[in-house]
């Protein structure tokens, strides 16, 4: 497990991140996660996608989210755009396996977008994060 904290002058959001094969959400604080299932066949299947790929979070609520590769492909949740301040390396998996999952959880409100970098032209997702 890495924890990562990110520091902004005047700001400090924290995020957790989790890559494992249990499916243990991780992160305190973000209340019931959202589940994301990456499902079998999207990376040969152009009209399937992130399951959901759009989605509504609210902070200290449901603000933890695990993507669970159901796909017999790696795949990845590289997050293309966020919030100012917020540094999405820090918040993006490189390689989910087959069976793995990935849990973070969003403590900084407004719109992210991430994709798959194996297939970017169809995997791609938006959460939008809301403040209490």
């Amino acid at each position: 497990m890495v924890a990562i904290e990110l520091a902004v002058p005047g700001y400090q959001p924290r995020f957790g991140v989790q890559a494992s094969s249990g499916g243990t959400p991780s992160g305190g604080g973000g209340g019931v996660a959202v589940q994301v299932t990456i499902p079998s066949g999207v990376s040969v299947e152009h009209n399937l996608n992130f399951q959901p790929a759009t989605m509504t979070l609210i902070i200290g609520k449901n603000s933890t989210v695990t993507w669970t590769n159901k796909d017999g492909a790696d795949h990845t949740v590289n997050f293309l755009t966020g919030p100012a301040g917020v540094t999405l390396a820090t918040i993006s998996d490189p390689d989910i396996g087959s069976g793995q999952t990935f849990t973070i959880t969003l403590s900084v409100p407004g719109t992210y977008t991430y994709h798959c970098n194996f297939h970017p032209g169809w995997m791609r997702g938006t959460i939008v994060v809301k403040a209490v």
